[in-house]
């Protein structure tokens, strides 16, 4: 009996671009989100979100701007960056405290600007 297999190619390796809300506020980035988002090059962020109010909050959209006072400045610390957005995660009754918030990250575009796309999970904060 002949068999003709087709061999797939896989990713050992694929790129997990992810933030995670720290318990300050900070929206910090893995590496791999510093490197696929390009963040040393960037300053400011625009940040959004969809849906009406009082509805769950799914994603949350960055999008690279020009500095004023409504961006989230990017910040570094060692070799991470994070955006201070603390009061952004409280407005948006996002419970960083007793939860851990993390983000899967993905590119796309809005109004031909390149637009990353957070989707939100939440996992319940171990204590102690």
């Amino acid at each position: 009996m002949s068999i003709n297999l087709k061999f797939i190619e896989i990713d050992t390796n694929p790129v997990k671009p992810k933030a995670t809300v720290h318990a300050t506020g900070r929206l910090g980035f893995n590496l791999d989100a510093i490197s696929f988002m390009d963040l040393a090059n960037k300053e400011n962020f625009k940040v959004a979100t969809t849906g009406e109010e009082g509805e769950e909050l799914k994603n949350i959209y960055l999008i690279h701007s020009e500095e004023d006072k409504s961006t989230a400045k990017v910040a570094k610390s060692g070799d991470y960056y994070y955006l201070n957005v603390g009061n952004l995660f409280d407005d948006l009754d996002i419970d960083y405290k007793n939860f851990t918030v993390i983000f899967d990250i993905k590119k796309d575009y809005y109004d031909n600007n390149e637009m990353y796309v957070l989707k939100m999970r939440r996992l319940k904060r171990k204590k102690g």
